[in-house]
């Protein structure tokens, strides 16, 4: 919808392109990981499909600077560090091979935290406490790109 009234009003046009983008690579660091997938049947968490029942997330990251996962996979870790502001907006690709459901804290002091005391890094605190580590990498990325927009028309 809101697309179509900036078509309208602004005369827009765009397209959608892959093109390369900084990302980060999430690899298993030297040493190997340091997490290990949980036995047993995945914990049931109620993702919004049952309405019977409250909705419940495999994710606890309500304090700054950590993320708790209860049997989730390595993909959505990544997804879970894509929005955090330390790495600028850059995607998280999983490549660590890494199957399975997995528990871990994951803690770190958040750039410019006003009490930080030379606290461990985002980047520190995956290498030293999971056993992963991010890479820089380029990857191919669904941009929008505008080819056409004009000044809006009078209401």
């Amino acid at each position: 919808m809101v697309l179509a009234m900036m078509a309208d009003r602004f005369q827009l046009k765009v397209h959608t392109e892959k093109r390369d983008m900084p990302a980060y690579a999430l690899v298993v660091a030297k040493g190997g990981p340091k997490i290990s997938p949980i036995t047993g049947p995945p914990p049931t968490f109620n993702d919004g499909s049952d309405p019977s029942k409250p909705y419940q997330s495999p994710w606890d990251g309500g304090d700054l600077g950590q993320i708790k996962g209860h049997g989730v996979t390595i993909d959505g870790l990544a997804e879970q560090l894509w929005v955090k502001r330390e790495l600028g907006s850059k995607k998280v690709i999983d490549q660590t091979g890494l199957t399975g459901r997995y528990d871990f804290t994951l803690k770190w002091t958040p750039e410019g935290d006003p009490d930080d005391a030379g606290g461990v890094s985002l980047f520190t605190a995956i290498q030293e406490q999971l056993g992963l580590k991010l890479e820089p990498v380029k990857a191919p990325m669904d941009v929008a790109v505008i080819d056409h927009i004009e000044r809006p028309s009078e209401n």
